[in-house]
C-alpha cells in the first residue's frame, strides 16, 4: 500500500499522461478526471507617486493563461480541452476565482446540460437553480439529433443540436427554476417531447454591442480627460 500511494503522489505530480490519470481515477474511484497547467502566470504592483505631495498609490494587475483537460477514466479519452486567458486589476485570489467559475460551469455544460423536466401550460421547469441561474436570464433552447461520431476514432462526439427557441427564467428555486418559451415551436410550448431538448447559456448580440459601445465611449472620454489635462500642465509650467 505504501508503494501504491507513493506511486499515485508521483501521477499528481509528474505522470499526466491519460492513462495514468485514469490508473489514479480508478484507485479513487472517480469518473472523470480533471487536470490543469498554468502556461503564463503574471503579477505586478504598479506605483504612482503623486506630483505634489509624498503619497503613493500603489495599484495591482494579475494575469495568467491556463489549460485544463477532462479525462474519461473508464476510457481515458479527454472528453474535451480548453485554454482559458484572464486579467483583472485585483488580485491573483479573485483571478483564481474566475478560472474555477469558468472551468466548473464548462464542465457542468459539457456533461450535464441544462434540461426541461416538466410543462404546465406555458410554464416550463428547468433541472437547475441556485446561484447558477438568474432570474431574467435566457438560455438557447437546442433540440438533440443524431448522434456524432469521429471518423478516425470512432469515438462519440455527442448529439447533433439544433437550436429550436429561446427560454427565459422566470423564478428560481434552490435545486429548480420556472420559466417561459419567448421564442420557439408549438413541441416546447405544449411540452411535447420534452426529453429532446437541452439549454445552453444565450448570448445576446445587441447587448453585448451596447456593452461594447459604452465602453468606447468611456474610453474616447478618458483620452479626452488626458489630453485636457497634459494641455493644462503644459500651459501651467510655460507661466513659470
Amino acid at each position: 500500500l505504501e508503494q501504491q500511494s507513493q506511486e499515485l503522489d508521483f501521477i499528481k505530480i509528474g505522470g499526466t499522461s491519460n492513462n495514468e490519470m485514469a490508473k489514479l481515477g480508478n484507485r479513487l474511484g472517480a469518473d472523470y478526471i480533471i487536470t490543469g497547467t498554468y502556461e503564463k502566470v503574471k503579477f505586478e504592483q504598479i506605483k504612482k507617486k503623486s506630483r505634489v505631495s509624498d503619497k503613493v498609490k500603489i495599484s495591482t494587475k494579475a494575469s495568467a493563461e491556463v489549460t485544463f483537460r477532462l479525462i474519461d477514466v473508464a476510457t481515458t479519452i479527454v472528453k474535451f480541452a480548453k485554454t482559458y486567458k484572464q486579467e483583472n486589476n485585483n488580485s491573483v485570489e479573485t483571478l483564481a476565482k474566475d478560472f474555477a467559475k469558468y472551468v466548473s460551469d464548462n464542465i457542468v455544460e459539457t456533461l450535464y446540460p441544462i434540461r426541461i423536466l416538466s410543462s404546465t401550460g406555458s410554464d416550463l421547469i428547468i433541472g437547475q437553480g441556485g446561484d447558477s441561474v438568474k432570474k431574467g436570464q435566457k438560455f438557447a433552447v437546442y433540440q438533440l439529433g443524431r448522434e456524432l461520431k469521429d471518423p478516425y476514432t470512432r469515438e462519440s462526439l455527442g448529439r447533433e443540436e439544433i437550436k429550436v427557441g429561446l427560454f427565459q427564467v422566470s423564478e428560481v428555486k434552490p435545486k429548480f427554476s420556472h420559466g417561459n418559451i419567448i421564442e420557439g415551436n408549438s413541441d416546447l410550448k405544449s411540452g411535447l417531447g420534452l426529453y429532446r431538448y437541452i439549454l445552453r447559456p444565450y448570448k445576446d448580440n445587441k447587448m453585448e454591442e451596447l456593452k461594447q459601445q459604452q465602453q468606447q465611449k468611456k474610453k474616447k472620454a478618458h483620452e479626452n480627460n488626458t489630453k485636457k489635462i497634459e494641455r493644462l500642465r503644459n500651459e501651467s509650467e510655460s507661466d513659470w
